[in-house]
């Protein structure tokens, strides 16, 4: 294994809000409205109009305005973000967008959108930005959203939009925000007592995450993509409390090249494995770039796990390009077919003679030990899927004709009723 005594994790850490990408700017749909917003499914919001005021200004010279907001239980995708307007103003101005996850007072970047207002905005209505590339947003997750005016055709004497804003405590999950000046965002966020007028319209889904599958027989550890999204990645770990790991066999992303950029530099410039590989915890780190896993694409990491150990106590987590921390999925899978009671790749009279050994008791020996079924004993029903996996299976000469098969039961029958005796 290719290992970089340079490589120190803790750095994953400090680096990981430099790894976020942003967004390409795309142009939203703005759409002005004199109708409340409909709240359902996933949807967040804060629409309580008791004290109510017109006290964030919108202009070309005023800081950005933004409001943060936690998910629900359920990820999802960030279609539309609507805000109270509560003053008038004609067309045409343009705004700028940004969608990002909030860490204390900073705001990582996940995608930025710019739309253009042409219809008047009467006192009391909502300007709604549908945008053009629907952001995810991962479930009990605080995020923040900011506009911001960049131009205008018509001067302030004709009117200033007004963010209405709640200076009560109505959304108890976020809190309204400024950034920078002058339209310009800054790289803090300054948290007020208060919260804008909003309306986010989100679409629940099923997380995409990655799955790690475990072959219980071989050892084999395999990254598999996940059904109909790419994952992009830049850590992993692998941990087992018992010790199931097997680091001799592992193959890393680093012993693979996974990424193309040659042998670890000890600069993060490509994937590195933690100086701290052990049979409980397998790591590495691509702290300067990312890996994309495919949809459906399937990742060897050699034989990471240990079958002699055994235990199904294995944690799968990664972090994605956008510095979120994900507990993938463990699927543990066998490579043996049934009735291989001995696990040597067939099924054959060898299996059979282990289950006489040990049948009526606890299972012993290489493989299940004869328990197929894995109750904890070896007895009749062990025998009987041995019997349909040999006739299903018709493995050759070493496996007892079909017209035996009966007798093997019978014969199980009567050991048991033996040993019972």
């Amino acid at each position: 294994m290719k290992y970089s005594k340079h490589l120190v994790l803790s750095v994953v850490a400090a680096v990981s809000t430099a790894l976020a990408v942003a967004g390409a700017s795309h142009g939203a749909t703005v759409i002005v409205s004199g109708a409340t917003p409909v709240v359902d499914g996933a949807d967040v919001a804060m629409l309580n109009q008791e004290g109510v005021s017109a006290n964030g200004k919108l202009w070309t010279d005023t800081p950005v305005l933004g409001q943060t907001f936690t998910t629900g239980g359920t990820s999802a995708w960030l279609d539309s973000i609507t805000v109270q307007i509560g003053t008038s103003a004609p067309v045409t101005k343009t705004y700028s967008l940004r969608i990002g996850e909030i860490s204390g007072t900073s705001l990582s970047v996940l995608a930025t959108e710019s739309g253009t207002q042409n219809a008047d905005i009467n006192a009391g209505d909502y300007m709604t930005f549908t945008l053009d590339t629907p952001v995810f947003l991962w479930s009990d997750t605080q995020y923040g959203f900011d506009v911001a005016m960049t131009n205008s055709t018509t001067g302030w004497q004709s009117g200033i939009p007004y963010l209405n804003q709640n200076t009560g405590t109505n959304y108890a999950d976020g809190g309204g925000y400024t950034t920078g000046a002058q339209h310009i965002p800054g790289e803090t966020i300054n948290i007020g007592g208060y919260d804008r007028v909003f309306h986010l319209n989100l679409t629940a889904v099923e997380a995409p995450v990655l799955t790690l599958q475990v072959d219980q027989v071989t050892g084999g550890t395999t990254l598999l993509g996940h059904s109909s999204q790419d994952i992009s990645m830049n850590y992993y770990q692998i941990a087992s409390e018992s010790g199931s790991l097997d680091k001799a066999d592992w193959v890393s992303l680093a012993d693979q090249d996974f990424e193309g950029s040659g042998e670890p530099s000890g600069f993060g410039d490509g994937w590195e494995e933690a100086g701290s590989a052990r049979s409980g915890a397998l790591a590495e780190a691509f702290l300067l770039g990312n890996s994309t896993i495919g949809v459906g694409q399937s990742v060897s990491l050699g034989k990471g796990f240990d079958p002699a150990v055994g235990a199904e106590d294995l944690v799968f987590t990664y972090r994605t390009d956008t510095g979120k921390i994900v507990e993938g999925l463990v699927e543990y899978v066998s490579s043996v077919p049934l009735g291989d009671a001995n696990w040597d790749g067939v099924v054959d009279a060898a299996d059979y003679v282990m289950l006489k050994r040990n049948f009526g008791g606890a299972p012993s020996g290489a493989g299940n030990g004869g328990d197929l079924n894995d109750d904890g004993i070896v007895d009749l029903t062990d025998l009987q899927v041995l019997a349909f996996a040999m006739e299903a299976n018709n493995a050759g000469e070493t496996v007892p004709e079909p017209g035996v098969l009966s007798l093997m039961v019978i014969g199980g029958l009567a050991l048991l009723k033996r040993r019972r005796s």
